[in-house]
């Protein structure tokens, strides 16, 4: 059993790296506005993680996925890939659509691609919007995965557009080590 000490030490270990990484950000923002940026676009996450240790069963992640055009040109065709990492089994939902469904009110549709596992990633690309213009940006918003209790999990985010099938990463991740 875990002691209310180790919690606290634990939790404040956690603030202490969401401080990090905003901070980070932060850097890595101010740090684009003032170079002659000439990559495009960037991406990257924002999350909260709700760590259940009354009840020592699940963790559950939300999150919001944004890429960022910062380039004078509109970028057409944008697809994120939200890539999950973990030995545990997890729960990932979103408001997105699935391949096939006749459903219309939502803002992402769900797409496969071929050789790619489809229970470890995550293609979505925008219904509406077909492009990101100048100095705009896109938002995939509020995601949720939901892990055991313990589990180590990693996410990784990509966007990829048309003339860019290489793909860019995020200039962060999700990261719970146990």
């Amino acid at each position: 059993m875990v002691s209310n000490m180790d919690l606290k030490n634990r939790l404040s270990q956690l603030e202490a790296e969401l401080g990090q990484t905003q901070n980070y950000i932060k850097e890595k923002l101010k740090n684009l506005n003032k170079s002659s940026f000439k990559g495009g676009a960037f991406c990257y996450f924002n999350q909260t993680i709700v760590l259940d240790y009354e009840q020592y069963s699940t963790h559950q992640i939300t999150g919001d996925f944004h890429v960022k055009n910062m380039s004078a040109t509109t970028l057409a065709s944008p697809i994120i890939l939200l890539k999950i990492t973990t030995e545990d089994e997890f729960k990932f939902t979103g408001n997105y659509k699935l391949p096939q469904s006749s459903q219309h009110n939502f803002e992402w549709e769900r797409i496969e691609m071929g050789n790619f596992d489809p229970d470890t990633n995550f293609f979505l690309k925008p219904v509406q919007a077909d492009e990101i213009p100048p100095n705009e940006q896109l938002t995939f918003q509020e995601f949720q995965i939901i892990i055991p209790f313990g589990s180590t999990i990693r996410v990784d985010g990509f966007v990829y557009f048309e003339g860019k099938q290489d793909g860019m990463a995020a200039i962060n991740s999700i990261n719970i080590a146990g």
